[in-house]
């Protein structure tokens, strides 16, 4: 559709442009097109386009384009008497592959025509479903069939939902894209070629299928605006995966045609374990939703499919699902069954799991093939082209036209208007989208209005006086200009406003702007004035001018105000004002040129290049008068000057020669006097020197015979130069310069105050024999220096002259490096309690000095302490010390006093505050951690406590002394005491832990005189019998499985 659009902005465009328009475009159908066949095998196709002359009737027919592959048919009328520039007519076309003509008639004669190349009537299909119907890659192979096309466009789902552009159709290629979301050629590039092969004719895909989706995203989307990936909790975008099959049955099939749906989807269900009737519920609701979006009972082709290499392989439930919705969805055909298909799917060079490769996408082709059977093409039952917009154009006045849709009530222009008409001027674009009453849409025409003529002139719109101009119109028929003339082009001489009305074929008419012309006067003749006389000698000029004006015309072809003249004869000029109107010629002015006298020869008396104290005479051949260009005037001239010297002669007509030869005379000049410059002092020691340079010279000429321009001088003397030039001559002396050279002191001898390998902490004293001065090779300027440094030492020493000596004696110093301080860490914690110790090691192999004075590589540490470490190494130097490791011996607390407080009981004492104990029964630990322990095991007892310093640092004191204890055997395991009690006060323990125990008191004779609450018996009980007189009673302590009595006595008797 695109492409329908595009051929009529570009038809109607160029008409606007230049009006050299085609008399014919055609803007529908577009090239590559393929409308849907009827099961007579035939289909009315719209014509429509733009004719730009008036015909009476406009034919149509179909060439087919290969033999066999279509039938041709002979012109055949579409539209009679059109009207309005824009036709609309219907040729019906038998299934095939055509080129389509269209001409105009007028009076019986053909007066223009126009092609579309391959135009079909065939088979249209629209796919769906996920993506081994979609494609997964674009390096599927591409139709050979040339019969075989699609729309290269790929809808994205944010667009939703804007409308795709207009169709262009392409041949399926491999790496194409199948409008609107079809990727590749995938396995329809082949099918297509099977089926244009079998059916002989032309084919047509539309792709709606989107990867990853499920029949349950379809049909939430069907019928609901949103639906959620199964494979991750992120939502598509609305009303998608199923907008794009609404799209491709709305967009596009709308306008084509259509013969069914084709799905292949399944592959996500086996993932997802849809149960059969869920399935088919699912895709029956996808079927009718496009049914009746469409409007349609379009034919669906399901294909039996839900393989995945890693999804357990067939999924007989999703193949169920897809029979039932074929068995109860009428007008659902059985498609291919493609889960046979390249088993296992994943092979080489791809290794995908789930979607088929090139060989096994011509075995899914040829299965689709297989299952679109004759009886198929006999059921299914084809959906022809929508109908074409209906457009009228009329007149509006004023260079405005009224565009009208007649046959569609639901309208949008591209301008956003909603009308059934819109009004536009000459010039505008306007085009339209209609829509029935389901949403199906089809595109009007592009429409460009015709512009208004516009006139060219050829030539200026100013005329001079006693010419013309011609005007022409844009338009090259139907023209009426302002002065009645009706042809495109016309000729005009006289001043005025002109203007041309342009009528076309639709009967308005548009009106072209306005040319002003106007006529112009000629310049004035014009008059030449010399700058000098007119005679003049060969090889002078004379310049001729002439007052100001626009351009000059002179009779010798030059164009300046003012010419320069140097050839006898006669000169005229004409101007051009600014409106290009050229006056009449002016009076001629005649140039005479006369002749000038021989050139004349020079001669020199001697060499022409000398130095500036010589001469040589200049002497020419003889003429009337002389002008040498030095001024002089004599036959013969003597110079001494630099210059290049030449000499003209005149004759009787006061002309002067041509130069004669030129001499070029050189006078050299003397060089200047030197100047003598010393680049080091002139008075210097011996051994050393000075040089001796000049500024730059052709040659050097020193008094001691150098001859270089710098000279080294080392011996006392007097030095004077004069310089000679690349000419040969030579200078006045330059000043004398006096050198003198000062003897050196006598060589120092060095000594050292003791050896010289020593270690980095030492340092050795070197000394000089005695001297004025002195340099150290290390800096130093004193006759001793104290040296820590590995080096040679050596010295100069300086005497009165300043005068450095030769180098003393060297003398080598060892300067042995200090190992580096080694590296002390602990082995355990550096806190510990006393009683404890901790090892210290360094991390050198060198033999370590600890600071505790042990020598050993580890060092024991049981006190608290900073500890440090030196290593010595093999030439016996000592390191600086190690890092400091501090040590901590926490205190220990004294151990606790132990002892037994009843028959069971042990009681500790001694704890700080706050702190537990730790008892021991022979070599077992207790889990006692209170100072009162119950024993109820012979054995030897001690315990131990502690300080707490913090959560990691515990210190246990030593163990208490041992209590052997031995458990009474004899009392029943209860014990009561003291047993007499003075006051009355007892103590009971017992054994064990008593629960619900009573503690009851009776006299001999058995009365009761004391009863306790009862109580838990778990450790000492105190019972107070204040009250019993004294005397002896029975004490008996009842509890759950434990009845005991005792004697007990109160008092001392």
């Amino acid at each position: 559709m695109k492409q329908r659009l595009l051929m009529w902005a570009v038809a109607f465009s160029l008409m606007a442009a230049s009006q050299a328009v085609a008399q014919l475009n055609i803007s529908f159908p577009v090239s590559r097109a393929v409308y849907q066949r009827n099961t007579a095998n035939n289909a009315a196709i719209t014509i429509s386009g733009t004719y730009a002359t008036a015909t009476s009737r406009i034919e149509a027919r179909v060439i087919a384009r290969e033999a066999g592959k279509g039938t041709s048919t002979d012109w055949q009328t579409i539209v009679n008497n059109p009207q309005g520039g824009v036709f609309s007519g219907q040729l019906t076309v038998q299934g095939g592959w055509y080129d389509l003509d269209v001409r105009l008639i007028r009076d019986n004669q053909q007066i223009a025509t126009s092609r579309v190349e391959r135009v079909g009537v065939g088979e249209v299909f629209v796919i769906a479903g996920q993506s081994n119907a979609q494609g997964v890659r674009r390096d599927g192979e591409r139709a050979t069939d040339d019969r075989v096309n699609s729309v290269n466009y790929f809808y994205e789902p944010k667009n939703y939902p804007n409308d795709p552009p207009a169709p262009e159709f392409i041949h399926l290629e491999g790496p194409n894209s199948i409008a609107p979301r079809g990727m590749g050629a995938w396995c329809w590039g082949t099918l297509g070629d099977l089926l244009a092969n079998r059916l002989n004719v032309p084919i047509l895909f539309f792709n709606a299928a989107f990867e990853g989706t499920s029949v349950r995203n379809w049909a939430e989307t069907a019928t609901g605006p949103q639906t959620i990936s199964d494979y991750a909790p992120v939502y598509y975008e609305p009303k998608h995966p199923y907008y794009p099959l609404q799209l491709a049955l709305q967009f596009y099939a709308n306008t084509y045609g259509v013969r069914a749906v084709l799905w292949h989807q399944g592959e996500a269900d086996n993932q997802f374990d849809t149960p059969p009737a869920t399935y088919a519920d699912r895709l029956r609701t996808v079927i009718n939703q496009s049914r009746s979006d469409f409007g349609r009972n379009v034919a669906w082709v399901v294909a039996r499919a839900s393989y995945g290499d890693l999804l357990g392989g067939v999924d007989t439930k999703v193949i169920d699902g897809q029979n039932q919705a074929i068995a109860s969805a009428g007008n659902v055909f059985a498609g291919p069954n493609t889960d046979n298909i390249q088993v296992p799917r994943s092979r080489a060079p791809l290794y995908d799991v789930v979607h088929f490769d090139n060989p096994g996408l011509r075995d899914v082709a040829n299965a689709w093939n297989a299952s679109l059977t004759d009886n198929f093409f006999n059921s299914a039952a084809p959906f022809s082209p929508a109908a074409a917009p209906a457009i009228t154009v009329a007149c509006a006045g004023g260079n405005n036209v009224s565009v009208t849709v007649t046959n569609y009530d639901n309208i949008a222009w591209d301008s956003g208007e909603t009308s059934r008409t819109i009004t536009r001027a000459a010039g505008s674009t306007v085009r339209a989208k209609v829509r029935d009453g389901k949403g199906n849409l089809v595109f009007t025409p592009t429409i460009t209005i015709n512009n208004a003529p516009t006139i060219q002139s050829v030539g200026a719109t100013a005329l001079c006086e006693g010419s013309s101009l011609t005007l022409r119109s844009s338009y090259s028929e139907a023209n009426v200009w302002s002065n009645g003339q009706t042809s495109q082009q016309i000729t005009v001489n006289t001043g005025g406003d002109y203007s041309v009305r342009y009528n076309d074929v639709s009967g308005c008419t548009f009106t072209s702007n306005t040319i002003r012309v106007t006529v112009n006067p000629l310049p004035a003749q014009p008059t030449i004035t010399p700058d000098r006389s007119t005679t003049i000698c060969q090889g002078e000029n004379v310049v001729l001018a002439s007052t100001s004006s626009n351009r000059y015309n002179w009779s010798n072809g030059q164009t300046d105000q003012r010419i320069s003249v140097t050839q006898a004869g006669s000169y005229s000029l004409t101007v051009t004002d600014a409106n290009g109107c050229t006056s009449p010629a002016s009076a001629a002015v005649f140039v005479t040129v006369n002749p000038v006298p021989s050139t004349p020869q020079l001669a020199a008396s001697g060499r022409t290049t000398f130095c500036a104290n010589e001469s040589v005479t200049l002497t020419s051949t003889e003429g009337l008068a002389y002008v040498w260009s030095s001024g002089q005037n004599t036959r013969s001239i003597n110079t001494n000057q630099s210059g290049t010297y030449t000499v003209r002669t005149r004759n009787e007509f006061n002309c002067n020669s041509a130069p004669s030869n030129a001499i070029n005379v050189t006078a050299f000049p003397l060089p200047a006097q030197p100047t003598i410059s010393n680049e080091r002092p002139t008075t210097f020691c011996q051994g050393e020197s000075t040089i001796l340079s000049s500024s730059n010279a052709f040659r050097y000429n020193w008094s001691n015979g150098q001859g270089d321009q710098r000279i080294t001088v080392s011996q006392t003397g007097s030095f004077s130069l004069t310089v000679t030039d690349q000419n040969g001559c030579t200078s006045p002396a330059s000043a004398v310069v006096s050198v003198v050279a000062n003897p050196l002191p006598t060589t120092p001898i060095l000594t050292a105050s003791s050896r010289t390998t020593f270690c980095a902490n030492e340092s050795i004293t070197l000394t000089s024999t005695e001297d004025a001065g002195y340099n150290w090779s290390s800096g130093q300027s004193t006759r001793s220096i104290n040296v820590n440094q590995t080096g040679i030492y050596s010295l100069r020493t300086r005497n009165q002259f300043n005068c450095i000596s030769a180098p003393s004696n060297s003398v080598n110093v060892l300067v042995n490096p200090l190992p580096s301080p080694p590296i002390i860490s602990a082995r355990g914690s550096l806190t510990f309690c006393q009683g404890g110790q901790l090892l210290l090691q360094t991390d050198s192999q060198l033999r370590a000095l600890w600071s505790t004075g042990d020598s050993t590589q580890t060092l024991t540490v049981r006190e608290t302490g900073a500890y440090t470490a030196r290593v010595r190494d093999g030439n016996g130097c000592l390191s600086p010390n190690s890092n400091v490791l501090t040590a901590q011996a926490l205190a220990r607390p004294q151990p606790p006093t132990l002892q037994q407080v009843g028959t069971y009981l042990l009681e500790a004492s001694g704890a700080p505050q706050n702190e537990r104990y730790y008892w021991r029964r022979n070599a077992d630990s207790l889990a006692i951690t209170g100072s009162l322990l119950r024993v109820n095991q012979s054995g030897q007892y001690s315990v131990r406590t502690q300080i707490t310093y913090s959560p990691a640092y515990v210190c246990l004191s030593l163990p208490s002394a041992v209590v052997n204890y031995d458990l009474p055997t004899n009392n029943q395991d209860v014990s009561i005491y003291p047993n007499p009690s003075p006051d009355g006060i007892f103590l009971i323990e017992t054994l064990a832990d008593l629960s619900n125990a009573s503690v009851t008191v009776y006299t001999l004779t058995g009365q009761l005189v004391y009863r306790s609450t009862e109580t838990t018996l778990n450790d000492r009980k105190q019972i107070q019998l204040l009250r019993l007189a004294p005397g002896p009673y029975i004490l008996k302590v009842d509890a759950d499985g434990v009845h005991v009595s005792k004697r007990i006595l109160i008092g001392n008797r």
